[in-house]
């Protein structure tokens, strides 16, 4: 005589809904720290002057801004494949806004720092 076996468990693969939306505001929370933090390296970079007043600016590039701000949504568009293979929707449809967000805002500063 053999028993049964136990029918199994339903398993929960992805994360509660409100675990998931707090998870992606404290996501975009870092992102917006991310992209300041680096659009203001980036600028640093190229030799803007922040604190002299008399100082011109107007010869400054934001091409390397641009690019850091670009590598920054990369790494948030990346972040949002790992979300959604971790099965936490919210948070990977709010870092793909993100990341395409700073993408444009990245492609903007580097086709505008051409010139006219």
């Amino acid at each position: 005589m053999t028993t049964a076996p136990e029918p199994p468990t339903p398993r929960r693969d992805h994360l509660h809904p409100v675990a998931d939306v707090f998870l992606a505001l404290v996501l975009l929370a870092v992102d917006a720290v991310a992209a300041l933090l680096a659009s203001l390296a980036g600028m640093e970079a190229a030799g803007y002057a922040f604190f002299d007043t008399g100082a011109d600016n107007s010869d400054v590039s934001m091409t390397r801004s641009g690019v850091y701000v670009a590598a920054v949504g990369v790494v948030v568009l990346a972040t949002a494949v790992a979300a959604g293979r971790g099965r936490a929707y919210f948070t990977a449809f709010g870092q793909i806004l993100a990341g395409l967000a700073l993408l444009l805002v990245a492609a903007v500063a580097l086709t505008g720092s051409q010139g006219s």
